[in-house]
């Protein structure tokens, strides 16, 4: 009788244990799903960001051969002009020279613009892709949260920066 008893509570032990383990296993399971959520939302963003950035290169790049070509020919008709000694007005030439060179310049600053976030976004990636790592080596110990995540991310793209 007294075995059985024993018997009955490590029983009652272990179904307690299993019961503790199941829950467990399902927030981790559940973290898990989140990690995996975040991460490929944000590998979608980083894709469409690198996307835009490539975009926004070839644009700048475009106007940057415009505003040089564009800079060669005022050079070249200005010193024609000289040679000429007309009276001509040149300044529409010199307008449309100074406006590529402006939005050049915009498009330089975009262009930066979306390297960083393009930046921030795969220390991010690379932020959760490590945490669902550890969930799925069975190390993790707890979720991060999202002051974490954020600290953590500032950190990385800091030390990416540096590189």
């Amino acid at each position: 009788r007294k075995r059985l008893h024993e018997t009955a509570c490590e029983l009652q032990r272990m179904k307690e244990q299993y019961e503790l383990a199941q829950r467990e296993l399902h927030l981790v399971r559940s973290s898990n799903d989140e990690l995996r959520l975040k991460y490929s939302s944000l590998e979608k963003i980083a894709q469409t960001t690198s996307a835009e950035l490539v975009s926004e290169r070839r644009k700048s790049d475009e106007l940057s051969k415009q505003v040089k070509a564009m800079s060669q020919n005022l050079m070249s008709i200005m010193g024609q002009h000289e040679k000429s000694g007309t009276g001509q007005d040149i300044t529409g030439l010199q307008k449309r020279c100074f406006k590529l060179v402006q939005a050049n310049t915009a498009l330089t600053v975009q262009s930066s613009l979306l390297r960083r976030q393009k930046g921030w976004a795969e220390a991010k990636a690379r932020i959760l892709q490590d945490e669902v790592t550890r969930v799925y080596l069975g190390v993790h110990d707890q979720v991060r949260s999202s002051a974490e995540v954020e600290r953590d991310t500032s950190r990385e793209f800091a030390h990416r920066q540096t590189l």
